[in-house]
């Protein structure tokens, strides 16, 4: 649907405004010493105002397109939660079980409008100061009235129990949970449905740790759950999507861990070994966001941490990931590495307590993070980068509260890279990286 007067003079170039405002009750009541309830609710507003425009390079002389996507987003989020909690004694077996229920609900509202595409170079870009929509634009909803477009409701009830055994040794948890999750979708201008799934499922957890002694754990877990399904981007490659804006059907998620743990209470590391299973989600020929096959991901992860010295702490981390897409119905793409996935993750924190100032904690991070992907071939690949941050932060007291100041220049070096890739086809898309910045907060506990 075309429509030709909406929003004529709403950017003279790209802005991005965005809002949430939320806030959350939590309480808990103690029956007794062995039983225990507890209950939360939150809500969340949102709004989002974009007027974006895209760069899409042709040619490595840096010859490029540009072109504009406005989108409007209105969120409301309400969920809760109950249950109860608690723990007996069977001879030597003890028992800590918990039975809980969550309700989540989302309505969205939204539009959108893209034009088409303007030439532009990436080494000297082309400054276009009308900002009007061509007569080829398209548009999604009303950007001054935006309409219902999705719904989601997840309601789910689990119950489990952790059985400890050998003087709690060895402690194996058995859970199950039932979620219904229902996703509508809706016409962004006529309001009417687009799409409806309604999906309950049975999923279980089993998960086992067992402890030789107070320094070492090894343990496993088997996790499935029932997740929604992504949803079709609005425009792929300067064209609407066919069914932009819906949601695939659900799928239960499985996730597999084994791992081993150190810890002495002064240092410890652990390393574990995943697996997670996924539907892969593309655009086909038709232009259509669609699933077929899966990504695969699977991979070791070793972590570092404690505290080397009594005013020190350090926290660092390794991972290398295989990700890749399995069933494609396409032998081309079959094993190759899933877009924006790098092999290899690494990051560095350290803490130290300055002893000349009492309240005084200077901060570090390094993080790595490896080449990836932007399309399904594999063919467009992506350098990866390493970023540094320095900070401090202060507690003090200002009239008698806790305060936390804190402070953080991200990305010292001033490191150019591309912080995230992403796409659903033979092309992706970047996102710049963050640039050398000054980031100061303060926290009041009251």
């Amino acid at each position: 649907m075309r429509q030709t007067a909406q929003k004529i003079g709403r950017s003279l170039g790209p802005t991005s405004d965005e809002k949430d405002v939320f806030g959350t009750i939590r309480g808990e009541y103690d029956f007794n010493d062995n039983i225990t309830a507890y209950g939360a609710y939150g809500i969340r507003r949102g709004d989002e105002d974009n007027s974006l425009s895209d760069l899409t390079v042709t040619n490595n002389d840096g010859s490029s397109t540009t072109s504009r996507f406005d989108n409007i987003r209105e969120d409301k989020v309400q969920s809760a939660e109950l249950g109860l909690r608690g723990k007996w004694q069977t001879g030597k077996i003890g028992h800590d079980w918990v039975l809980a229920a969550d309700i989540y609900d989302q309505e969205e509202k939204g539009a959108y409008a893209f034009d088409s595409a303007r030439p532009t170079n990436l080494y000297s870009p082309t400054k276009y100061r009308d900002n009007t929509w061509s007569n080829k634009a398209g548009f999604g909803g009303n950007l001054d009235d935006p309409k219902l477009t999705n719904e989601k409701q997840l309601q789910s009830f689990a119950l489990a129990d952790t059985i400890s055994l050998f003087d709690d040794k060895l402690k194996t948890t058995l859970g199950v949970r039932h979620q219904n999750l229902k996703t509508t979708s809706y016409d962004a201008n006529t309001q009417a449905e687009t799409a409806h799934y309604d999906k309950s499922e049975w999923t279980p957890s089993i998960g086992i740790v067992y402890q030789p002694n107070m320094d070492w754990s090894i343990y496993g877990n088997y996790i499935e759950s029932l997740a929604p399904g992504k949803r079709a981007p609005l425009t792929n490659d300067n064209d609407a999507v066919t069914n932009g804006g819906q949601n695939l059907d659900p799928y239960v998620s499985e996730q597999t861990e084994l791992g081993v743990k150190y810890d002495n209470g002064m240092i410890g590391s652990s390393l574990a070994v995943f697996r997670t299973d996924e539907p892969r989600a593309y655009i086909n020929n038709s232009n259509t966001f669609t699933a077929a096959g899966e990504n695969r991901h699977q991979g070791v992860e070793l972590t570092v941490f404690g505290s080397p010295s009594e005013n020190m702490r350090l926290n660092a981390g390794v991972s290398y990931l295989s990700a890749k897409q399995k069933d494609t119905g396409d032998s081309a793409l079959d094993g190759n590495r899933v877009i924006g996935v790098p092999t290899l993750q690494s990051n560095v924190n350290i803490e130290y307590d300055l002893a000349a100032v009492e309240g005084l904690t200077l901060t570090g991070d390094i993080i790595h993070t490896g080449s990836r992907y932007s399309d399904n071939a594999n063919t467009l690949k992506v350098d990866g980068y390493t970023t540094l941050d320095l900070g401090a932060r202060y507690r003090t007291m200002l009239a008698g509260q806790d305060v936390t100041l804190k402070g953080v220049v991200t990305n010292v070096t001033g490191e150019d890279y591309w912080q995230s890739v992403g796409g659903y086809a033979d092309s992706g898309y970047l996102n710049a990286g963050e640039p050398t910045a000054l980031k100061v907060s303060a926290t009041f506990n009251f």
